[in-house]
């Protein structure tokens, strides 16, 4: 037997918190995005990176970050709240001629990356940036990590992000 659940707003039934909202379109929005995107903080032409990536401390509100509240700026390291598929990824440049390689580690281990061999036009930059899905469980510890070569991180396009697709 089929039926059809009419509504406009879907709210917890302790706190009235909408949880998702249906306009007349049958467009879903949702108040609270679980994950985060955060940028770099420094605008840095030949940062020598080895292990996590602390320069992605910074949320830029006014291009689109967020935070759930789970990253930790001083870390840099997203603890998962909610178990599920997320995509994450992140997005550096190469320094010059500088071979670069970034990939995210969850629970120290890599669950995708990409690498760039720099160019050879010093004055140019080759990006190394990828996505990926990864299934997280409550507790597992995102983090972005690089390789030790120099980086040309800036604040206008250097980023890295996780967030809850299901």
């Amino acid at each position: 037997m089929a039926s059809i659940l009419k509504v406009n707003t879907i709210q917890d039934a302790t706190n009235s918190t909408t949880a998702m909202s249906i306009d007349s379109s049958g467009r879903v929005s949702r108040p609270v995005r679980v994950g985060f995107k955060i940028g770099a903080s420094t605008h840095n032409q030949s940062s020598n990176l080895a292990g996590t990536i602390t320069q992605y401390n910074n949320l830029r509100t006014t291009v689109g970050d967020f935070n759930d509240g789970n990253y930790n700026t001083s870390t840099c390291v997203y603890t998962v709240p909610v178990a599920g598929v997320y995509m994450t990824g992140c997005h550096a440049f190469s320094y010059q001629t500088n071979h670069v390689e970034v990939f995210v580690m969850q629970n120290g281990n890599c669950v995708g990356g990409n690498q760039q061999n720099g160019t050879t036009n010093a004055s140019n930059y080759e990006v190394a940036t990828f996505c990926t899905v990864t299934n997280c469980s409550v507790g597992d510890l995102l983090t972005a990590h690089a390789n030790n070569s120099k980086y040309h991180l800036n604040t206008q396009s250097s980023f890295f992000y996780a967030f809850l697709i299901g």
